[in-house]
């Protein structure tokens, strides 16, 4: 039953943004070679033009072997100014991080109308990632760019210079700078969850979404304290065949699927309160931070670091929701265990990849990345390091998302259709708090007005 479900959200999924965007005729961003297959094709015409592809014929290499714009047709402006990170150096994002974890590698960028460099439209320093978003489109003209690197504090030459131009046919989106979204962050809360205003139930989607959060909360209310204990789902399925391998494997399913129903019916209470008012949701929401802390989330997730930041989420909703009706202690404590996983989710993105690839990949984006953005706007102005994660993750959705950033056709290779399903949530929500936070409507993306018709077609 939950398969046809899955199938049938990644229908309307695919539905929606077909009826709500409008399909433009794509052009083509990257260099391609055609092969004519008639009659007088040679054998090695045919060779080629029967090769397998493989990942890079999908998402292209860019930041990982070349410079990015360099000549090539601009889907977007401003576009992403994106260069080889260097040696394989592991990024950070403060020069703190750089001390305390190591990352000896900044970069310098330059961008002028002049190839000479004369007059500076860009001259930033000390950029610890290997990419640059600019936040406003650019003129209409001729630009030219370059980098340098910085290794513990020693500068190496000057890049080669890049060059693009901008014009009227390419997609102008304009985003906010993100000292602007800090500044704008509202104070009062919810500050992400759905409120009774969100929903006008003069329209019959509407109606539809209220009578599935009620559906959703009469689910979590059969629910008791044993349907989220581990310990009890081992006793009923059995392990005494398993190899010890196979125990630790299982034991680490068991908890993420525990958090993970318990993550859902949080949810289910936070809506009702926000729809009800009912007080009794408060006293419910009380006994739910108690569980989630029992686990020890900072602790499990170097082991299970899904089953430990669907904790961290379930913190942030009670957080979002109900920190006015908590004590300064529980709070205190939510907010600690908040911190603690989002650092440990945060260094992993940075340190998983020494290629600066890492931030693109399924198992980031699955989960991870939006749980980690909506920590950060729900507690900006109570964990200090909370600005950096959101301010790292605000700027590598806009170089390198989504599908890479240059998946332009709307096709998926992250996998099966599965992960499709489970990538929706971010796919779907980053869009949603970009544009309350930082302005964008990001499904102008080219990806976005064309996924819909690549899963139908595929």
């Amino acid at each position: 039953m939950m398969i046809y479900k899955r199938m049938l959200l990644s229908l309307f999924f695919i539905l929606g943004l077909i009826f709500t965007t409008n399909a433009q005729p794509k052009q083509n961003y990257f260099k391609t070679v055609t092969h004519s297959l008639d009659a007088k094709a040679n054998s090695q015409e045919l060779k080629e033009a029967n090769k397998v592809l493989d990942v890079y014929d999908i998402r292209p290499k860019l930041n990982q072997a070349e410079a990015y714009p360099n000549g090539h047709i601009l889907f977007r402006n401003p576009p992403t100014l994106i260069w080889p990170s260097y040696n394989n150096a592991i990024i950070s994002h403060s020069p703190e991080d750089c001390v305390k974890y190591n990352y000896p590698v900044t970069y310098d960028i330059q961008l002028s109308t002049n190839q000479n460099f004369e007059k500076l439209l860009i001259d930033k320093k000390d950029s610890d990632l290997p990419f640059y978003n600019n936040y406003s489109p650019f003129d209409n003209g001729n630009y030219f760019w370059r980098y340098r690197t910085k290794v513990d504090g020693e500068y190496l030459s000057w890049s080669q210079v890049y060059s693009f131009s901008v014009t009227d046919d390419v997609l102008a989106l304009a985003v906010k700078p993100f000292d602007l979204v800090k500044k704008n962050l509202p104070k009062e809360y919810p500050r992400v969850n759905i409120t009774a205003d969100d929903l006008d139930l003069s329209y019959a989607d509407h109606k539809l979404i209220k009578r599935i959060l009620f559906k959703e909360l009469r689910v979590a209310e059969k629910h008791t304290k044993e349907d989220y204990n581990p310990d009890l789902k081992k006793k009923k399925d059995g392990e005494k065949s398993l190899t010890k391998f196979e125990k630790a494997t299982a034991k680490k399913f068991r908890i993420k699927n525990a958090i993970g129903n318990l993550s859902k019916d949080v949810q289910a209470t936070a809506n009702a309160y926000m729809l009800t008012e009912d007080e009794k949701y408060i006293e419910k929401a009380k006994e739910y931070v108690d569980m989630i802390l029992s686990f020890g989330l900072v602790e499990m997730y170097h082991g299970n670091d899904f089953g430990a930041t669907s904790g961290m989420s379930s913190l942030v909703v009670l957080y979002d929701v109900f920190n006015p009706y908590f004590s300064e202690e529980i709070n205190k404590k939510i907010l600690d265990n908040i911190a603690g996983v989002g650092d440990l989710v945060y260094h992993h993105s940075l340190g998983s990849s020494p290629t600066g690839v890492y931030f693109i990949s399924a198992h980031f984006f699955q989960i991870t990345a939006k749980s980690l953005l909506t920590a950060g706007l729900v507690t900006m102005d109570k964990i200090p390091q909370a600005e950096v994660w959101v301010k790292y993750l605000y700027d590598i959705w806009l170089a390198r998302a989504p599908a890479g950033g240059f998946v332009l056709d709307g096709g998926w290779a992250n996998g099966h259709q599965g992960y499709f399903q489970v990538n929706m949530i971010t796919l779907i929500s980053y869009p949603s708090l970009f544009k309350k936070y930082f302005g964008a409507n990001l499904y102008e993306h080219p990806w976005y007005q064309s996924v819909g018709y690549t899963q139908l077609y595929t």
